[in-house]
């Protein structure tokens, strides 16, 4: 394969959104071990699959989001490589948040 074949796949949009997106997810896995670690590393180690098994639901939003915020900057004209990378590491992030604040607004008891 020749440079610019493969840099053109690299800097691909798509490309690019999963490499954020698998960036921002090694980042979470990475603060589950670091509890596990913190907890005597009790049971097993947290893994990829294992935080998506615990996560499903925040893991497929997160997904939807940022293919969605990705088609929206193609709309708009914004698109770039690092506008795919962005959508793709800050749907995670954005899910987060969302799941706190309906945490918190459901009634305890």
């Amino acid at each position: 394969m020749e440079g610019s074949v493969l840099y053109a796949y690299l800097v691909n949009p798509w490309t690019m959104l999963v490499v954020g997106f698998l960036a921002h997810l090694l980042k979470k896995v990475q603060e589950e071990r670091a509890v596990w670690m913190r907890d005597d590393g009790a049971g097993t180690a947290p893994t990829v699959w294992a935080y998506i098994l615990k996560y499903p639901y925040q893991t497929m939003l997160a997904i939807i989001g940022s293919v969605v915020g990705v088609v929206a900057a193609g709309e708009f004209g914004t698109l770039n490589p690092l506008t795919a990378f962005s959508c793709g590491y800050m749907a995670n992030s954005m899910v987060g948040v969302m799941d706190k604040r309906a945490e918190s607004r459901v009634p305890k008891g």
